[in-house]
């Protein structure tokens, strides 16, 4: 594309020895039903056949096009070509994951109608990479996010909300309010950009699945979780800081482990646990209520929806929490009692019929072989079969 008629939308893709995945991440844009686009694949020196492939599909579609750059971080790449683009809008895509065919042209069209947009981002489904060897697990998750910047906002305390492999940026408003990807951080970069940014400009979700997000051992989250978990304390930290809430070491280290609740998981293991993070949830409501950090409807109704959700989760891991609420005490050690009395009558019900089996092939043994059996031990057989029977 020339300088002169530059493309509505740019594509930025970067990669590292991406040879495995590549040409499906590339033809997933290069066959976008929104057609005035180019795809820059940004390489910091990939030493497989990452470049080859790229040039190959270049000769085919010259919209396609790279750019190396040894040893630069992917965020440095990025924010240096979104400050000499010149397209209006700028598009992420991870050069393992797909986009669908409509991505770009849904994205173009919620800029056209949301005139003081300035970063677009949608739904996506996360697939394993070798999806004909785990059929059942082929979309294993559906991703759901907030839709209104509102929303978006109010979420960015507990987990980023957009996804990096289906962003759009309007360029122009991104430079103007300082929007940059290469920071501090070096895995949870994008989240904190949205932390940095949220005030400055208007965030949307698409409520339409955008993109495949592919989980596999080569990517940087599979080879760097350990580092990741730490860099993820300081950021939940840092974003609490950012927001102007107080808190303790025990409360952030509780934060920390709200991560989990979108999976139905959470880190506490006790009742006394799990009692310390609903406090914390009410403690957040309250001083958001105090401080007017986020709107209060929608911050209000998040920390409900995680309340609730952890009760779920508290009630699955300890019933008798269910039986305290429904009963006195009385009753409930009652109901407790009658619990475990079902559970040792079945338990003699297996035993019994175990023995009386037993039985059946002694005295089936004794009467193959014409063993006499003596008057004792025909007693001694009888009562034990009246005894398995219940008589």
């Amino acid at each position: 594309m020339s300088d002169q008629n530059p493309p509505l939308v740019t594509v930025l893709m970067p990669t590292y020895n991406s040879e495995l995945y590549l040409a499906e991440a590339i033809r997933s844009i290069l066959e976008q039903s929104w057609r005035d686009l180019e795809l820059v694949v940004l390489d910091g020196g990939s030493i497989d056949a990452t470049a080859d492939i790229v040039r190959a599909l270049a000769r085919r579609d010259p919209r396609l096009s790279i750019e190396i750059s040894p040893g630069l971080h992917p965020t440095k790449r990025v924010d240096t070509f979104i400050r000499s683009a010149r397209s209006r809008l700028i598009a992420l895509q991870h050069s393992d994951d797909i986009s669908y065919r409509h991505r770009i042209s849904w994205q173009v069209e919620a800029f056209k109608d949301i005139p003081d947009l300035g970063v677009c981002s949608g739904m996506y489904r996360s697939f394993y990479h070798d999806r004909t060897a785990c059929p059942k697990m082929e979309g294993i998750h559906i991703h759901q996010k907030p839709e209104t910047h509102d929303e978006i906002k109010a979420q960015l305390p507990f987990w980023w909300v957009m996804h990096s492999s289906t962003l759009m940026i309007d360029r122009e408003k991104g430079i103007a309010a300082g929007l940059k990807f290469s920071n501090e951080f070096e895995f949870c970069n994008d989240y904190w950009q949205s932390v940095e940014n949220i005030q400055k400009l208007k965030y949307h979700n698409i409520q339409k699945e955008l993109a495949a997000y592919r989980i596999h051992l080569e990517s940087d989250a599979a080879q760097n979780s350990d580092k990741m978990k730490i860099e993820f304390l300081r950021l939940k930290q840092k974003i609490l800081d950012n927001f102007g809430f107080s808190y303790t070491d025990d409360e952030l280290a509780i934060h920390v482990g709200l991560d989990l609740l979108p999976e139905n998981r959470v880190r506490a293991r006790t009742i006394a646990e799990f009692d310390a993070t609903e406090a914390w949830l009410e403690n957040l409501r309250v001083q958001n209520q105090d401080k007017k950090i986020f709107d209060a409807i929608i911050f209000s109704t998040l920390i409900s929806d995680l309340v609730r959700q952890l009760n779920i989760l508290k009630h699955a891991a300890f019933p008798e929490i269910q039986l305290a609420a429904r009963y006195s005490a009385s009753e409930r050690q009652r109901e407790l009692l009658e619990i475990k009395l079902d559970a040792a009558e079945t338990e003699l019900a297996i035993v019994s019929s175990r023995l009386d089996f037993m039985l059946s092939e002694l005295s089936a043994v004794f009467e193959s072989r014409s063993w006499r059996l003596t008057k004792p031990v025909r007693k001694s057989l009888a009562w034990l079969r009246r005894v398995t029977l219940g008589q």
